[in-house]
């Protein structure tokens, strides 16, 4: 979509937040905000008009702001997307990873949950979690991975990503 100079008829107020995405950090992915057109963004909002009447609008932070009359919102919301992205970052190398009882298989205590991997007699690998209070109830993370950092980020982003964000213990 053009930047909104290109576009004067489009409205300026009353776009609602509908989330945020993180490109990751190859700039070469990071897109320009559709709104005001100057600026590279790697934290994407996705706005949305509530007439139905216009695309979605991706933006950066400051023009979702504006747009939402919400700046309070974007920030937090741009705020929660970076320090999702620099724990995820930061996950597989957390210190506790540590051999479990059954053979090939790590597990990690970890924010009041028990997250394990486990590598199939193939080799690849699959990831699953469960809280740590004992309630007993493991949960898959669906797939197979070829190597064990692809099974770890594949379970922080079943139970921490973008779309869980700031919802607690009952989004997982």
């Amino acid at each position: 979509m053009p930047a909104m100079k290109e576009i004067p008829e489009l409205p300026k107020n009353g776009w609602e937040i509908c989330g945020v995405q993180d490109l990751g950090r190859d700039r070469s992915l990071h897109r320009l905000c559709e709104y005001c057109g100057q600026e590279l963004v790697r934290y994407l909002h996705t706005l949305r008009h509530p007439s139905g009447s216009w695309p979605e609008l991706d933006t950066g932070c400051i023009c979702a702001g504006r747009l939402s009359g919400d700046p309070e919102r974007a920030r937090a919301l741009d705020a929660t997307a970076r320090n999702i992205s620099a724990r995820r970052a930061n996950f597989c190398g957390l210190n506790g990873w540590t051999p479990s009882r059954k053979p090939g298989t790590l597990r990690l205590r970890h924010d009041h949950r028990v997250f394990a991997v486990t590598q199939s007699k193939y080799g690849s690998w699959a990831g699953s979690w469960t809280w740590s209070d004992g309630d007993g109830k493991w949960v898959s993370v669906k797939g197979w991975h070829r190597n064990l950092d692809d099974a770890k980020l594949a379970l922080f982003d079943a139970v921490y990503g973008l779309e869980k964000a700031g919802k607690g213990r009952d989004a997982a």
